[in-house]
Parts: C-alpha cells; structure tokens; sequence
C-alpha cells in the first residue's frame, strides 16, 4: 500500500512538472520536491523501476525550464547523477522510460551553453551515454531506440557549439561517426536525427 501510495505521488509530481508555470517552484523546493524526486530517481531495485520512471520523466520535465538547467547539472550528486545513471542504463537496461526519459533531460540540459564543457570533460557519464545511444543501430520511428538516438544526436548538436571542445569531439571517434552517420541518412522518418546530424557538423 505504502509503494503504491508512493508510485501515486510520483505520478502527481510529473504531471505537475508538466505545466510551465510549475518548473521553477518545483526545482527550488529542495526539501520537498526536489529531493523526493531526486531519490526517486536513484531507485534501482527490482520492482521499482515505475517510481524510478515516473521520477526521471519528472525531472525532465523540469530541465524544459531554462532557468533550471545550469542548476540541475550543477547538482553534481543529486539530480545530475540521477539522470546520468538512469542515462547510462541503455537499451537492455531494463527499464526503457528511465533511460529514454534522462536522455531527452541530457539533451535539454545541453542547451545551456554553460554546461556543454563539463557535460563533454563527463567521460564515464554523459558523454558516454549520449555517445552509446547516437551509435544505435536504425528502428522503427516510434522505439525507444530512435527516441534515445534523436535525443543523442541532438545533444551533440548543442555540444558541438562549444568553440573549446569542437576539436575534441571531432577527435572521438564515436561522436563523429554518430555524427555523420546521422547526416549521411536519407529516410524520412529519420528527418529531425539528420536534422541535428548535419547541424553538428555546421
């Protein structure tokens, strides 16, 4: 009764995080919301993974606000290691809306110019799971594969403005391949990855 309770609540949360107006009260409620979601989202035991989904798509919902994304990432072991790890769970993690959740909070917090160095200098976390999820290999449009992938690839796109680690990720074979490999695609479905593919290479 207490779990369900507890799956309920998480649920309210990210449908408040959905409205706009919400975004920024939320991420400043540090000792309400903000860390029921930030613990939430650090669930990893079996069974819990709906709690753990229902906190990460919460948290980004929140990282849509502008105003929350330098702060989020700079929560180094709070909400940024949440959505990291839940990032780094990938296609045969065991639990697809966590990881595709966290990849789309990955590529909204790397608008903000101010994260783009140290979310690329994050080689074991962030850059490795964006990296891992632009090389997926091509699925239906609706997988969470191509989501993870879009979001990926969208991700490096912002990156890639940073004028200090242009030369770097040029440099790394993964996110170049991923790159190109995304701007090279001529399917229709795949519009918005070489979109953000060709965008990275501008």
């Amino acid at each position: 009764e207490g779990v369900q309770a507890k799956s309920f609540a998480l649920a309210a949360l990210q449908n408040l995080a959905e409205e706009p107006i919400n975004r920024s009260s939320m991420w400043e409620d540090e000792c309400g919301a903000q860390i029921a979601l930030v613990e939430a989202a650090k669930l990893a035991e079996p069974g819990e993974s709906e709690m753990r989904s229902r906190a990460v798509g919460a948290l980004m919902n929140l990282t849509v606000e502008a105003g929350n994304r330098e702060p989020m990432w700079n929560d180094e072991y709070g909400a940024r290691a949440a959505l990291v790890d839940a990032a780094l769970l990938g296609p045969t993690g065991g639990d697809e809306k966590s990881w595709t959740f966290a990849m789309t909070a990955l590529w909204c917090l790397a608008m903000e110019p101010e994260n783009r160095e140290s979310m690329w200098e994050d080689a074991e976390g962030a850059r490795a799971a964006i990296i891992t999820a632009a090389n997926l290999k091509h699925d239906a449009p609706d997988s969470a594969n191509s989501k993870a992938r879009e979001k990926a690839i969208g991700a490096l796109q912002y990156l890639t403005s940073h004028t200090t680690i242009k030369e770097f990720i040029w440099s790394d074979d993964g996110a170049r391949g991923a790159i190109i490999r995304a701007a090279k695609r001529a399917d229709h479905a795949a519009s918005k990855t070489r979109l953000a593919g060709v965008g990275a290479l501008w």
